[in-house]
């Protein structure tokens, strides 16, 4: 197996050379409904900064972007006052109340999408039965396990702040001190 290594982003010293790929964790910290609630939005801001001035590789998946679409959005619905959250998500989506969340939603994504690069996460390439069979175990979000093989087949390194992705055997970026320690 291989070992993951795992570095400080605060320390980080950024390369041309580098190719990143951006958890939806890291989005959310920056760009997200509570971005500037969030203890760790000026790591990751600043570390974006950083990979825009050094001119590093910064890629975007498909499942990375719809988890930051929908995750903003259920948030933007959880948020609401009872006398105003319709019954079920699905009604809110389709509500006036939505229409504002949906326009800064597809404003933040269009930011991100600016200054990253999208990729494949080559789903058809994974080997379903393995993923399956890790999943079953109940140790591992799905999701997270197909992020970790689009790493580890194209050497990037994650940015995130999910201690789940400690023993991946993926290079790790993060703000995370339980993932430093």
């Amino acid at each position: 197996m291989t070992i993951t290594v795992i570095s400080d982003i605060d320390s980080y010293n950024f390369s041309k050379s580098d190719n990143f790929l951006l958890d939806t964790n890291v989005l959310l910290s920056v760009y997200g409904p509570n971005a500037n609630q969030e203890r760790y939005t000026q790591a990751y801001s600043d570390a974006l900064m950083k990979m825009r001035l050094c001119k590093c590789m910064v890629y975007i998946d498909a499942l990375v972007l719809s988890e930051f679409v929908n995750r903003f959005a259920h948030w933007a619905y959880d948020q609401l006052p009872p006398e105003r959250k319709p019954e079920k998500f699905k009604y809110y989506r389709i509500s006036e109340d939505f229409k504002k969340v949906a326009q800064e939603i597809a404003d933040d994504t269009r930011r991100i999408v600016d200054y990253t690069t999208c990729i494949d996460s080559e789903f058809g390439s994974i080997d379903i039965n393995d993923l399956l069979n890790e999943y079953e175990l109940g140790n591992s979000d799905f999701n997270d396990q197909v992020i970790s093989r689009l790493c580890k087949r194209k050497g990037y390194t994650l940015v995130t702040h999910d201690v789940d992705f400690r023993s991946n055997g993926i290079n790790l970026l993060t703000a995370n001190h339980r993932l430093l320690r």
